[in-house]
C-alpha cells in the first residue's frame, strides 16, 4: 500500500492521484488577473519580447509558442497508436471461421463462465 492509499486503498484526502492546479489557485489565478488587467499586461509583454530583435532566438519562440497557444488555441495532439482488435462487430474472433470446433467450444466455454454471476 503506497502512502498516498488509506487500508482500503482508496487516496487520502489531499493525495489525489488526478492532476491539475492545486486547491488555492483560484486565489493565485484571480490576483494575475487582477495585477494584469485582465491578463492584457501579460499579452503586451509577450507580444513586445516576440517583436524585440535584441531578444534571443529562444526568448522570441518561447513567447511566439505562448501568444500562439492563447490566441489560436494548442494544437491537437495526435497519438499513432496500433490497436489489435480480436472481435467483429458481432463478437466472435476475426479467426471465428478458421477455428476448429473443439476451440470454438473451448472459446465459448471460457466466455460463458466468466460471464455468468459467481456461484452459478
Amino acid at each position: 500500500m503506497s502512502g498516498d492509499r488509506d487500508a482500503n486503498g482508496r487516496f487520502q484526502l489531499g493525495h489525489s492521484p488526478l492532476g491539475g492546479r492545486p486547491r488555492g489557485f483560484k486565489a493565485v489565478a484571480a490576483e494575475i488577473m487582477r495585477r494584469t488587467a485582465d491578463g492584457v499586461a501579460l499579452v503586451d509583454y509577450a507580444i513586445a519580447r516576440w517583436q524585440d530583435l535584441d531578444a534571443t532566438p529562444d526568448e522570441r519562440w518561447q513567447a511566439f509558442c505562448w501568444l500562439s497557444d492563447r490566441g489560436m488555441g494548442r494544437p491537437v495532439s495526435v497519438v499513432d497508436a496500433a490497436l489489435a482488435v480480436e472481435a467483429t462487430s458481432n463478437g466472435l474472433p476475426l479467426g471465428w471461421s478458421q477455428m476448429s470446433e473443439p476451440d470454438r467450444r473451448q472459446w465459448i466455454a471460457e466466455r460463458t463462465v466468466a460471464a455468468l454471476p459467481a456461484g452459478r
